[in-house]
This record gives structure tokens, sequence and C-alpha cells, in this order.
């Protein structure tokens, strides 16, 4: 008896030892879940008499007036009416409905700002995911329900409301760091990743540079941000460690940097047909697609040597200034740097031979290479 008593004990410590160093907040609580979120939060709105901090994922208002997000943005309205202090922060990581710098398109975000609320676009380098709401600096409401008609009204939606100011001023804190879109960038001219969260280099393997059936048939086929989207998910597949995996497809635009003025749907279309490609045309990846934005990804094996580009092909730099012909010449050139040799050093015939492409296909790849770099090196 006098061990088990020792081994309680002990197990005792070591539990009590390993919350130590958290922090423990007082606190009341009540759960709003479901349906009854959109009352519960409106009634908190409507008492709010000092300020109001949101941090959310997606807000989606509507042309139509009695919208339920819109009811919920007029009661920030009626709050500013009262002097109320109203921030938002809005998750930039793809364009759901407002693009950053562009917050008229729907006029009651513009109403607003005229009446004094504050609207930030947290960075775009990074995912905003909150479902965050904190009111005078005491109350929190947070869970999984973004301000969107399926939440609110169709949704099975966990939120819970917190009464305790400790928690409060630690959540403000929290969102007082977060980096935000137009903050000054660092002076240094080292580019950084648009795709967050990749591992510094990424392996591939020489075929896809080598055999006619990969990049240089994208390239044949005019198939622009095919080699992107590859490349992306080869990347992803080292960051998790496994050739198989789940992706958003709400994120993947701005990764492989479509053109922002496209609609959402329309962005959400072009990486499906992508993907499609890829399983078909290339049958480089196995992919299947699910009713939410989901899909599960695949990754063939391939064979031969590999050799290493660094995660930094994933900026503006290639991704936005270089067609598909231009990129394939640049990753051929990290695959001949292996050998001590460059696309620079090698000659238009050698390299058409090795790209399986047309020399007039190279030479104008080059000369969109060249005439970029002229006042800029790329490593």
């Amino acid at each position: 008896m006098k061990k088990l008593l020792a081994i309680f004990a002990l197990i005792l410590t070591i539990t009590t030892n390993s919350f130590a160093s958290e922090i423990w907040y007082q606190a009341r609580v009540r759960d709003a879940s479901d349906r009854s979120y959109e009352k519960e939060v409106i009634a908190l709105l409507d008492s709010a008499k000092q300020s109001i901090t949101i941090s959310m994922y997606v807000i989606k208002p509507h042309e139509i007036k009695n919208h339920p997000v819109n009811l919920l943005l007029n009661d920030l309205l009626e709050a500013r009416g009262r002097g109320v202090e109203v921030n938002i922060y809005l998750n930039a990581r793809f364009n759901n409905v407002l693009e950053s710098g562009d917050i008229t398109r729907n006029p009651i975000y513009a109403t607003l700002e005229q009446k004094g609320a504050k609207i930030y676009f947290v960075s775009s380098a990074t995912m905003l995911h909150d479902k965050l709401i904190i009111i005078d600096e005491r109350y929190i409401v947070e869970g999984s329900t973004n301000w969107s008609v399926a939440a609110l009204k169709n949704n099975l939606e966990s939120a819970t409301i917190i009464d305790s100011p400790e928690l409060a001023k630690r959540k403000l804190s929290r969102i007082s760091q977060l980096p935000l879109e137009g903050q000054a960038k660092p002076t240094t001219k080292e580019e950084k990743p648009i795709v967050a969260n990749l591992p510094p280099e990424i392996e591939i393997k020489a075929c896809l540079i080598t055999d006619k059936n990969f990049f240089s048939k994208m390239v044949r086929n005019r198939d622009e941000h095919t080699i992107d989207l590859y490349l992306y998910l080869i990347g992803l597949s080292q960051a998790y460690n496994s050739n198989e995996f789940f992706i958003d497809l709400e994120t993947i635009p701005l990764d492989i940097s479509l053109p922002k003025k496209w609609p959402e749907t329309a962005k959400r279309r072009q990486i499906i047909k992508l993907l499609k490609k890829l399983s078909k045309n290339y049958h480089l990846i196995q992919v299947e697609f699910y009713p939410a934005k989901d899909s599960w990804v695949k990754l063939i094996n391939l064979p031969g040597e590999s050799f290493l580009i660094p995660n930094t092909y994933f900026t503006e730099v290639y991704i936005n200034r270089f067609s598909a012909k231009a990129q394939l010449l640049i990753l051929t050139d990290f695959l001949l740097k292996k050998e001590g040799k460059s696309i620079y050093s090698t000659s238009l015939a050698d390299l058409s031979r090795l790209l399986n492409l047309n020399p007039k296909i190279i030479s104008k790849a080059l000369s969109e290479v060249k005439n970029y770099t002229e006042n800029q090196r790329i490593d």
C-alpha cells in the first residue's frame, strides 16, 4: 500500500510540475455553440461600452442588407455610434471576399471606416485562422465560427464565451503583435518565400527536367503554373514527410500566384484543373476531390538522381516574373550547378538536347532570364 501511495504521489508531482510553467486564468465560461452563437454575440456587441476587437479568418458580407453577417457588422456600426473603439483584423492569405488594400468593395466596410473603425489585414505571408472576438477587454468569444452564413445558419460550430480580463489582456497582446500587410519590409535584399513552412531546400528529381514527358511537355503545352504547383506539392510532401496529404484549395492560389484579380471561384477551378492535368496528362500525382475545399494528393515516386532547389524559388522573382519556359531554364541551372556548370556555360544545342525543347524556345527563355538579370544576380 505504501508503494502505491508513493507511486501516486510521484505521478501527482510530475503532473503538477508539467503545468507549472503554464499560466492559468480565473474565468467564468458559458457555451455559445451552433445556433446560439449569433444571439449571444449580438447581445455582447450591443452591450459593448469601450472596445470591440475582432480577429477573423473569414468575414463574408453580402449585398442583401439583412444578411446575417451584415447584421453583425451593423452592430459594429452602432457600437461606433456609441463611441466604442472597433478594431478588425482580417485574414489576407487568400482573396476570399476582399483584397488587401481594397476594403470598399462592400459598402459596409467603407461605412465602418468612415465611422472610425480600424480594419487591418494580416500579412499574406502567414495564415490568420482566428475566430476571435474580445469585448471591453473582458469578454472573449472563441471557437470555430467564422462570420459567414454557412457558419451562422447551417454548420455545427463550437464556440465559448469566456469572462476573464486577464486572459483578454493576453489575447489582445497577441493580436497587437500580428504582422500586418503594408508594414515596412526588411531592408535586406534577401527574398523571402511566398509559401510558408517549406523546408529551406527542396529535393526534386532530375528526370523532371530531362524527361520529355514532364516539365518540357508542360512548356510545350503552355501549361503555365503547372510546374509551380507540382514543385509546391513536392515541397509540402517534404515538409509533411509524406508523399500523400490533404491540401486546402483556398490557399494554393496565392502560393503559385494566380492573377489577384481573378474571383476566388475562378482560382479554385484553375487549381482543380491543374491538379487534374498533373494526374491525367503527366502522371505525376494521384488526386481525389471532396465536396469541401480540401483535396487529397499522392505524389508518384520517380526514379533517378535528385538535386536541390532553395525554397526561395517560391519568391515573386521566380514565380511572378518568369514564364514557364524561363522557370524551366532556371531550374535547369540548379541542376547544372551540381556539375559545376550553368545555363550560360552550356551551348544552345546541348540545352536543347537536355531539355528536349526546340532551340528557339530555349533562346527566348535565355533572353527573358538575361533581360531580368542584367542588373540583378539570381543565386
